[in-house]
């Protein structure tokens, strides 16, 4: 129901209002209009692969990160990308990589009570990849709950070094 003004015009886009951009991201996107569109259209894809997916119940992985690394190396001998995707789905964690560069670098987002993870990026090197899992799972394990439903990246993930990004990484 957004007329060609509302989306182009002067003023702020509607969809800052949106779920989709919960949280620190509103105010970034003022300046990233063209980043703001793309979250909504990775949200939508988020929403359509959460409804989608066949997977178990979500189930928080324990908060301790060693815990985390130690069940993943028990149960699928390694740390790369292909082990740690499983972990999360096997766990109710959707996680959807899109393969191309721009606009946000990854996300994470509560979708009724099931986390969904979003990583955008062009590079094919496998640890690239496992690290920024690594580092939006700890956003939804620290820093996604009914009151914050989205994180948004839009810089590097690593990048960024306020305190949750820090934490994240770490």
């Amino acid at each position: 129901g957004w007329s060609p003004t509302d989306l182009a015009g002067p003023g702020l886009p509607p969809m800052l209002g949106s779920a989709a951009l919960a949280g620190r991201f509103k105010d970034q996107a003022r300046e990233h209009r063209a980043a703001s569109t793309y979250v909504m259209y990775a949200h939508k894809i988020a929403m359509l692969a959460d409804q989608a997916a066949r997977r178990p119940r979500y189930q928080a992985p324990p908060g301790d990160p060693d815990e985390i690394a130690t069940q993943v190396r028990e149960r699928y001998g390694d740390l790369r990308f292909e082990s740690l995707v499983r972990y999360c789905w096997d766990h109710g964690i959707v996680v959807l990589p899109l393969a191309d560069r721009g606009q946000f670098h990854g996300a994470c987002w509560l979708i009724g009570d099931r986390p969904v993870i979003v990583l955008k990026q062009g590079a094919a090197y496998n640890s690239r990849w496992a690290f920024d899992l690594a580092h939006e799972l700890r956003h939804v394990l620290g820093h996604l709950h009914p009151g914050q439903t989205a994180i948004i990246e839009l810089d590097a993930i690593g990048q960024n070094h306020d305190d949750e990004e820090a934490e994240a990484s770490q």
